[in-house]
């Protein structure tokens, strides 16, 4: 590879990491619930994605963020299999995350519910709670999620429909 394609590939890799970073974070944080483990897999993705592209097989914009946001989601479960496999220790569901630092900080107009809201998505299981995020934070609809996530699209309705039921169950039980 030349150096001026080198060069151009490095910054296309700046220009997506500075686009799409939070988002991979985000879902990484879904999944490994450790600020410190997503972080890794945030890296451990974008140094995929510059293979990728340097390879030529990634082009269009929309095709790159589904493709970040599925190589996310095998990057983690690929990390939570591993750490199953080393340690019987398994990741407390209570651990604190953020998804937006707003959550933890429950700074700002709507902060205290924002907060509830994170720990409540946060005890829902991992393909529901990917679900619930791609389609309420990314805005992907159920038919574009399936089709990511290599699922039923009744069955994705069926996620969204059990997280809504059990999101609100939990936010209930906050209030009490």
């Amino acid at each position: 590879m030349s150096q001026k394609s080198e060069g151009g590939l490095q910054e296309q890799v700046a220009q997506l990491y500075g686009t799409y970073v939070d988002m991979v974070y985000r879902i990484a944080v879904l999944y490994l619930k450790e600020p410190a483990a997503a972080e890794d897999a945030v890296q451990e993705v974008f140094v995929k994605l510059m293979h990728w592209l340097a390879r030529g097989r990634l082009q269009e914009k929309e095709h790159i963020k589904r493709w970040l946001i599925v190589t996310t989601k095998t990057t983690c479960m690929d990390e939570l299999r591993r750490q199953k496999r080393q340690s019987t220790d398994p990741i407390e569901a209570g651990d604190f995350c953020s998804l937006p630092a707003v959550w933890q900080s429950g700074q700002g107009p709507d902060g205290e519910r924002l907060r509830e809201v994170h720990d409540a998505l946060m005890r829902l299981s991992e393909d529901c709670r990917l679900v619930m995020y791609l389609f309420y934070f990314e805005g992907y609809s159920s038919a574009e999620i399936a089709g990511m996530l290599h699922m039923n699209h009744s069955t994705v309705r069926g996620k969204l429909r059990t997280g809504r039921r059990r999101m609100r169950i939990l936010l209930e039980e906050d209030r009490e």
